[in-house]
């Protein structure tokens, strides 16, 4: 028979456990969080005030709330965003907008190898997608285009530092989810913070929502989400910005 804890025991369990207070002590819950068994949990009643407790805060570090997208308003908001060509001098770009590749390895460092887009943001609701290449392919005229090991995709501040290269992060106008070989899926918010992907997907969903002062990323082939900027402000205009890296024949795909 499983019987209940009076509260003279729970008393008594709490002094035992005092001295442990500083290794055990939650200061969000102002609770014990012990490491007991399911047998040991039946012991005690839901009601007991030592193991009733608000569920813990989402870690805002890794961003770990769930959000379950609505794919069809989200698609309403869809847009084709266009590159600026005279932004960049780094990139080519394919006859229909919606190829950009890397001319050649960049031998300067102090640069961005980024595109700025022609849409400027600071009200309303807008999705767009992107595909990183997870496969090289050949073009019709025999050109290789191959995946890249590092691209990055979001949206820049009009006020932000455009040529020359600065930590894209929101503290220098940038709201990006970058990928790397070594490093993997990331974002710097405010420093470098992993993005769980658990598989390669070839279609990324960018949504921003000017109201709301957020920017969400999505896995479209799954229809999941991967992380969202919060406080991302639209009072300087925003510009979708995206970089399918500094290595020669590097690509990376607007979505029409």
């Amino acid at each position: 028979m499983i019987m209940k804890v009076r509260p003279k025991a729970q008393n008594l369990l709490k002094q035992i456990l005092e001295p442990l207070k500083p290794q055990m002590w939650h200061p969000e819950t102002d609770l014990f969080h012990l490491n007991m068994s399911p047998q040991n949990k039946a012991v005690f009643s839901k009601d007991d005030p030592i193991l009733s407790s608000k569920p813990e805060k989402a870690d805002k570090e890794t961003n770990t709330e769930k959000e379950i997208p609505d794919w069809e308003k989200m698609l309403a908001c869809k847009v084709a965003v266009k590159p600026d060509t005279s932004s960049t001098s780094f990139l080519e770009f394919g006859r229909k907008m919606t190829k950009v590749t890397c001319k050649s390895d960049a031998q300067d460092k102090t640069e961005f190898v980024h595109v700025l887009c022609e849409e400027r943001f600071s009200s309303g609701r807008y999705y767009w997608e992107i595909k990183p290449l997870i496969e090289p392919y050949t073009t019709k005229d025999g050109k290789t285009r191959k995946c890249s090991t590092s691209w990055y995709v979001g949206v820049t501040s009009e006020s932000a530092e455009k040529k020359r290269k600065v930590p894209v992060n929101p503290q220098n106008g940038y709201w990006v989810l970058q990928y790397d070989r070594d490093k993997g899926y990331h974002v710097n918010d405010p420093s470098l913070t992993p993005v769980l992907v658990r598989d390669r997907f070839s279609k990324l969903g960018v949504f921003i929502d000017c109201e709301k002062h957020t920017l969400s990323f999505y896995d479209c082939d799954k229809q999941t989400h991967l992380y969202t900027f919060y406080n991302v402000p639209s009072t300087s205009p925003l510009i979708p910005v995206l970089s399918p890296g500094d290595k020669k024949e590097h690509t990376i795909i607007i979505c029409q």
